[in-house]
């Protein structure tokens, strides 16, 4: 390997770990030393990505399930009012 190609490599590397490392928090939990340079630690990134995406997709879940309760909450009361008679 020549050195051009070495530093393409390590450059590559440099952006692979900014952009694994961007979609987390942060911190240094998500870097592990290699020699004399720092680079992600793709386990740890991964499963905090996986944590966030299955975190949000509950919420998500949360809120639809919420939602199909008030929508029936609401189809309740209008069936209710709608059988009553008006008041003079």
């Amino acid at each position: 390997m020549t050195g051009s190609e070495r530093d393409a490599l390590l450059a590559e590397i440099a952006d692979l770990t900014k952009a694994l490392t961007g979609l987390t928090c942060g911190g240094s939990e998500f870097f592990s030393r290699k020699g004399d340079r720092y680079v992600a630690d793709i386990s740890a990134c991964v499963a905090w990505v996986r944590r966030r995406d299955r975190n949000a997709h509950n919420r998500h879940l949360d809120e639809v399930y919420k939602r199909h309760a008030l929508e029936k909450v609401l189809a309740s009361y209008r069936a209710s009012s709608l059988k009553q008679e008006p008041e003079p």
